[in-house]
């Protein structure tokens, strides 16, 4: 059902942050106390190289964020956030300028109160101007890691890195580097595991809009054809609700500034929608519920052409192969933008985080609170789980759940794996077993209703899975299923042949 946009209003929160642009900003429940706090980073015009905070969530009833202490300085980059080390926290992955070009990870001590935290991993290419995400993408359990950049020779690079749990190696994917634009993991085909999404500037300067398909570990080019943009930036969701991943898109080509959103033809290919979708370049485009009708709205943010004009746009899905604006929100217009939906203050409705440079080229950070009417219902805990164990790897699969407003067919899911009833040291979830709240605010990985974890060593393993709607909303973990993965061939004891003896003398 659509709800009218007067049911959907933002107002600026009164909360004061760090002013800042070219990096990123993003929920995460740091200190796992149930409630998302929020890291900022970037540049805002006063200091010499980049910054970064970490503010603290209150939690109920007041829910006040509040400065905690300062944590890794990055500018022109990009971080996000997830369980590397899979000890139930999230770390912070990071790319970007300081005191010169870096990137790394850094984890937090958080059973100390003052949040300390230690560079985990240093050993990635350092870059600038680029883009970093997690993923899975050899389907083993832990996060691997995708970094895009310029290096300190000029070189231009998208950097896949295998997690092998104590280091990490760089993979010789052949993936083009780009620079001014976005790379990300999305399984866009439905066939359980992670492909490569690159929109950007490569080392030729032109520019490029890509899908790589996941061969088995490997990757190749695919010939969908996407428009080439550099200052680009876009989002994963399935705008439609046939199950699939879309594409929001937007970005610059000969300086003018164009937006796009293409349908997911069952993972066969893509068709770009009718919809009129505003172009911004150097911004930042995001789906989330903000309406709490079920479908995917978008958010948009960045240059309308060249850096004559900044914008900022919420538009509202309905359902009709429409956006609709919403015009009852209005505030600062940012460029060199990034944006993150979250429910900070736990009300079942999802409040934003953006910043960027405004009007008067100043550095500029706020958070918008969701003021709609009608709360998001979260969805039923999955059931009827079922592992298929196929030597070394297993392939985990459960009943589709149900939503009182996302379709089900668009609900996302997320696992947990462990040796030991609860645990998490083969699949970090991201989020808490026990209440199923998760640590950041992002849609589950898992697009359908199966996903494959491979090459187990032999033993008895637990897990379960919660399930994820277009508002964030998450569901209570199922309950856990178990399997083992057994030898795959039993050794008989060595016994003498009897016929072999000599005989007696």
């Amino acid at each position: 059902m659509f709800i009218p946009e007067a049911f959907s209003q933002y107002v600026k929160s009164s909360v004061s942050l760090a002013k800042t642009h070219n990096s990123g900003v993003n929920w995460i429940d740091i200190d796992g106390d149930g409630d998302l706090d929020l890291s900022i980073s970037g540049d805002d015009l006063g200091y010499s190289y980049g910054f970064g905070k970490l503010y603290l969530n209150s939690g109920s009833p007041t829910f006040t964020i509040s400065y905690k202490r300062d944590i890794r300085a990055i500018e022109d980059g990009d971080q996000k956030w997830s369980d590397f080390n899979n000890d139930g926290y999230p770390d912070l992955l990071y790319a970007g300028e300081d005191v010169g070009r870096i990137a790394g990870i850094d984890t937090f001590k958080v059973s100390d109160a003052a949040l300390p935290y230690y560079n985990k991993y240093s050993g990635f290419t350092a870059v600038s101007d680029g883009s970093v995400d997690w993923g899975d993408y050899d389907n083993d359990g832990d996060y691997d890691v995708l970094i895009a950049g310029q290096d300190a020779s000029g070189l231009i690079v998208t950097d896949l890195y295998r997690n092998d749990r104590s280091a990490f190696t760089k993979v010789n994917a052949g993936l083009p580097g780009v620079i001014l634009g976005k790379v990300a993991f999305i399984d866009y085909d439905l066939d359980m595991d992670l492909d490569i999404f690159i929109s950007g500037r490569d080392i030729n300067t032109n520019k490029y809009t890509r899908l790589w398909k996941n061969t088995g570990g490997a990757f190749q080019v695919t010939s969908d054809v996407f428009v080439n943009l550099e200052f680009s930036q876009f989002d994963w969701g399935d705008f439609n609700d046939d199950g699939y991943p879309d594409l929001i898109l937007g970005g610059s080509s000969i300086g003018i500034a164009l937006g796009y959103i293409y349908y997911n033809n069952s993972g066969t290919g893509f068709t770009l929608s009718g919809m009129k979708v505003p172009g911004a370049r150097y911004g930042s485009s995001a789906f989330g519920d903000v309406d709490n009708d079920g479908d995917l709205d978008a958010f948009i943010s960045g240059y309308k052409a060249k850096k004559i004009f900044r914008d900022k746009y919420i538009f509202l899905n309905n359902g009709t192969d429409s956006l609709i604006p919403l015009t009852s929100f209005t505030s600062d217009t940012v460029s060199r933008s990034f944006i993150q939906f979250g429910d900070y203050n736990s009300d079942n409705k999802l409040d934003f985080v953006t910043n960027g440079m405004d009007a008067y080229s100043n550095g500029l950070t706020y958070i918008a609170d969701n003021t709609t009417a009608t709360a998001n219902t979260k969805p039923s805990a999955p059931q009827n789980l079922h592992s298929t164990v196929e030597g070394k790897n297993v392939i985990l699969s459960w009943d589709p759940s149900t939503d009182n407003n996302t379709a089900p067919k668009a609900l996302t899911y997320n696992i947990y794996m462990g040796k030991t009833s609860g645990g998490i040291n083969v699949v970090s979830p991201n989020a808490s077993i026990a209440t199923g709240f998760r640590r950041v605010s992002r849609q589950g990985y898992i697009q359908d209703t199966a996903w494959m974890i491979r090459n187990l060593p032999v033993g008895i393993y637990h897990w379960g899975v919660q399930a994820m709607d277009n508002a964030l909303g998450a569901s209570a973990f199922s309950a856990e299923e178990i399997f083992e993965i057994k030898e795959r061939f039993t050794k008989v004891p060595y016994t003498e042949d009897p016929s072999s003896t000599s005989p007696a003398v």
